[in-house]
């Protein structure tokens, strides 16, 4: 919408719903104003019709009242603090790691006697980082896997008889006898996990048939391939599990 100046006549589009027309200093106010329609000033018809009129002072004091209200309002949110922030800073707890190593692998074909069994020895080694009270064992559980040629002959730690025991860290002691979990015999529980290195033997005796509680004959055994032994260990919490006395 342009703006009166001075002007004798000025074309005034309506291009919202109230239009303002100003005429010898009276503000005509028109509630219908019209898109698109012309208005004129000083004695030509102007369109429309219900025209109301509000002195120059009227307006004016309308005017400054909005002003104040709206740098009142702005004073306010400037006055008032409204937002506020602190921060600080600490560290995660840090997580409870085991690594395990690659199994060292040993028979006893070099020392066997006749009519001593074959035996396998493995042993792993598991670092243990952040051991604190969360920790109350170690657990061990050795698998075995192999077969003959044609794969119709499998054996399995079932196929074996298992024990476990910790490795002394001083040469001339003896290694420590581990038991078997009550729920799980093939699971063997180490109570006294300590903060870095601890090693761990496997020693498996294979099962006969008609010697030691096996289910495979001897020829059978001999038809078996090598053995893939997995020595895993877990971590438990404080309690531990009850074992096998």
């Amino acid at each position: 919408m342009r703006c009166l100046a001075n002007t004798e006549a000025l074309p005034c589009p309506m291009t919202w719903k109230d239009a303002v027309v100003a005429e010898a200093g009276v503000l005509r106010l028109s509630p219908w104003g019209v898109s698109g329609d012309n208005r004129t000033w000083k004695g030509r018809r102007v369109r429309g019709k219900g025209y109301r009129t509000m002195k120059k002072r009227t307006a004016l004091t309308m005017l400054t009242s909005c002003m104040m209200v709206a740098a009142t309002a702005g004073t306010y949110a400037q006055w008032d603090k409204v937002t506020d922030s602190q921060s600080n800073t600490i560290g995660l707890d840090k997580p409870v790691i085991i690594k395990a190593t690659q199994p060292t692998m040993s028979n006893n074909a070099d020392t066997r006697q006749l009519d001593d069994f074959a035996t396998v020895d493995a042993e792993a080694t598991f670092n243990v980082n952040h051991v604190d009270k969360k920790i109350g064992a170690l657990q061990i559980k050795p698998t075995v896997k192999g077969q003959n040629v044609d794969g119709s002959i499998q054996v399995s730690e079932k196929d074996f008889i298992i024990t476990v025991e910790e490795k002394a860290a001083d040469s001339l002691a003896p290694n420590t006898p581990l038991k078997g979990l009550k729920t799980d015999s093939s699971t063997y529980q180490d109570s006294t996990v300590k903060e870095g290195d601890a090693t761990y033997i496997v020693h498996l005796v294979p099962k006969v048939q008609g010697e030691n509680g096996g289910s495979k004959t001897n020829e059978e055994w001999d038809e078996v391939g090598d053995l893939t032994v997995t020595v895993q260990g877990t971590l438990v919490g404080t309690a531990g599990e009850e074992v096998v006395e």
